[in-house]
């Protein structure tokens, strides 16, 4: 898919294969739902290989979305657009925010390697108008975010302890806030190298001033 001359047709179909083996394709409005709702409620049960496969491609998405097949400048209603997001990118954001919804520690690193976000993001600014690449940008975010809240939530007690805790024996340790929580990577590099809440300040004050 990425050796030789590369053609959108070939990215996009080669890309929609990786999408159903990620069980992440669903159809019609039921299907756009659980897409949004994905990252909230669960990560996906990906056979490891097939995630083991796409991580060391994740550089060729990542250029793919700097650098997509040449398409020719198109006429919309707000008038001429010289460079077009085009298909092939449409789908490498799709399969980016698939990978997230997974949670794989090795994949989140490299995508934080390579800034894929920071890129994602560069994207959704650029392409004001583009409502499917946004979607896409809104899921990834969404799963990210999703993730770190399942993984700060306080693991239920076990049964000796709440006896204890009933017999008015309560260990002085276990009172204390647990501060061994592991950062998430993924959170960490959104917020800091990002700057997800800065662009959107700066994006909104761009917009009242053209407003």
């Amino acid at each position: 898919m990425f050796d030789g001359e590369q053609t959108e047709n070939c990215i996009v179909n080669g890309t929609q294969v990786l999408l159903t083996l990620l069980e992440t394709r669903r159809s019609g409005v039921e299907g756009l739902m659980d897409s949004y709702t994905q990252g909230f409620e669960r990560s996906y049960t990906v056979n490891s290989s097939i995630l083991q496969g796409i991580e060391p491609r994740l550089k060729d998405f990542h250029q793919l979305l700097l650098s997509p097949p040449k398409k020719t400048a198109i006429l919309t209603t707000i008038g001429v657009l010289e460079e077009p997001l085009g298909n092939a990118r449409l789908h490498g954001s799709r399969l980016i925010a698939a990978l997230l919804h997974t949670n794989t520690p090795s994949i989140n690193q490299e995508l934080c390697r390579l800034s894929t976000m920071d890129l994602l993001l560069d994207l959704f600014f650029k392409y004001t108008w583009n409502n499917f690449l946004h979607f896409q940008v809104e899921l990834s975010i969404a799963a990210i975010l999703s993730h770190s809240v399942q993984e700060g939530k306080p693991t239920t007690a076990d049964p000796e302890s709440k006896d204890e805790v009933l017999n008015g024996n309560v260990a002085t340790e276990s009172s204390q806030p647990a501060d061994n929580t592991p950062e998430n990577i993924m959170v960490t590099h959104l917020f800091q190298k990002c700057c997800l809440v800065q662009r959107i300040l700066d994006a909104w004050e761009a917009n009242d001033r053209i407003q």
